[in-house]
């Protein structure tokens, strides 16, 4: 086929298309060329025909390395998806570390406030109260971080625009996603604790330190 063609990555995932165009291969020849063969059963199948028909044509004609498309799409985009992996598993580590470190902070500052629901139950809060008095206070705490933590990262997406393929660095997906895990992390450390608190015998409370 000769003629325009649409614009084509030759040299990465990471650049601009360029405009491309096919020339007869007299008028432009190389030392290697490609031989595209298209099929529709099984690729493999037909690597013996293409070698026939190219020793039918050139007896001295050499086949050098035979892949199928799929292959060659895996190799090219190899580098790619191993730096997007390993970008892939340090979120996930650091998502996992904000997760626990949420839980022990939120846990333990509940925790330390057995006394105070303690005194709130004896002097007639329900227990109904409590719980929503902590999940308010943590609600509030946990929207506040997550919202400092979206304008950062929204700033940091920026200098990983490069790596993102077909991905916005402002993913609304991602950002919906990893909020809400965040805040229901935050919730569930800051009721666990309370609804223990909560369901502790005000004396028992009062007399914990």
């Amino acid at each position: 086929m000769v003629g325009v063609v649409a614009d084509v990555k030759y040299g990465g995932l990471a650049e601009h298309a360029a405009p491309a165009i096919y020339v007869p291969l007299q008028q432009a020849p190389s030392r290697h060329e490609y031989l595209v063969v298209r099929t529709t059963g099984d690729p493999a199948a037909v690597v013996s025909r293409v070698r026939d028909a190219l020793h039918a044509i050139d007896p001295d004609l050499p086949l050098g390395e035979v892949h199928t498309l799929d292959e060659r799409l895996w190799e090219a985009t190899a580098p790619a998806r191993f730096r997007t992996g390993l970008m892939a598993l340090f979120g996930a580590i650091a998502l996992m570390l904000a997760a626990i470190g949420i839980y022990g902070v939120i846990s333990y500052s509940v925790t330390q406030r057995t006394r105070e629901l303690g005194v709130r139950m004896a002097l007639g809060a329900a227990p109904r109260d409590v719980l929503q008095m902590v999940v308010k206070e943590t609600a509030r705490l946990a929207g506040l971080g997550t919202a400092i933590g979206f304008a950062l990262a929204l700033g940091a997406g920026r200098f990983m625009a490069a790596m993102l393929f077909a991905v916005s660095p402002s993913d609304s997906l991602t950002f919906i996603g990893t909020s809400a895990l965040l805040l229901l992390v935050a919730l569930l450390s800051g009721l666990l604790p309370a609804w223990r608190a909560a369901a502790t015998d005000p004396v028992v409370a009062l007399r914990a330190e």
